[in-house]
């Protein structure tokens, strides 16, 4: 029997290290804080990566919004970059909000528990606004969220946390292409990386990865 539980712990560890071998040899070496490609930025641009969610450039509550579709709640969890774990009293119970026009970084992708642990610290039981885009099922919606009067979507990509997603057509999106370029320029956060990989691309070559292993 031990011998039995030997074999299959070798045969496990193997795998394991196949799929790490794999792993490198398809996107490189990648740690939370250092990779290849990456910009040599300046300690001031470093800092950047924790930037103030309130010194979003031009961003405020729109008057465009309509009230009746305004919702309150507070912040009980912070599920991914873009996903969020509201508790809205309207709705009886948490909800799960994704933010409408973005793709945050995937867990997997290099530097992802930096920025989710900065968002933890900022936002986790604050209070929210939010403004329901889409539904996605009877406990999720899509939005536009606010903290204090700064929006959350509009932070997350001037951070350099997330992309704007390639089909976004909200009548922001030239607003946020700007702050996204603006993030660019600096070299921060994602964009720290001379040739970052957009989370659906990151998520195909995952896919295709397991799936090339598992054949």
């Amino acid at each position: 029997m031990r011998k039995t539980l030997n074999v299959i712990g070798l045969n496990r560890n193997f795998f394991v290290s196949v799929i790490l071998f794999t792993a490198v040899v398809v996107f490189g070496p990648a740690t939370a804080n250092a990779e290849p490609g990456q910009k040599r930025a300046s300690p001031a641009e470093q800092s950047d990566d924790a930037r103030n969610p309130y010194e979003t450039p031009g961003d405020t509550p729109r008057k465009d919004f309509s009230s009746d579709k305004k919702l309150t709640g507070s912040i009980q969890s912070i599920k991914d970059i873009d996903t969020f774990g509201i508790h809205i009293p309207a709705r009886d119970g948490i909800q799960t909000v994704i933010m409408h026009g973005i793709d945050g970084l995937e867990s997997s992708q290099p530097r992802w528990e930096t920025f989710i642990q900065y968002l933890r610290k900022m936002f986790d039981n604050k209070e929210a606004m939010i403004y329901p885009i889409g539904e996605q099922s009877g406990s999720s919606l899509t939005a536009l969220v606010y903290v204090d009067g700064a929006c959350i979507n509009s932070f997350l990509l001037y951070a350099g946390y997330a992309w704007l997603k390639e089909d976004c057509e909200h009548k922001r999106v030239q607003y946020w292409q700007k702050l996204q370029k603006m993030a660019e320029n600096a070299a921060r956060g994602l964009w720290s990386r001379q040739d970052p990989i957009p989370p659906w691309e990151w998520r195909d070559r995952m896919d295709g990865l397991f799936k090339s292993i598992l054949m």
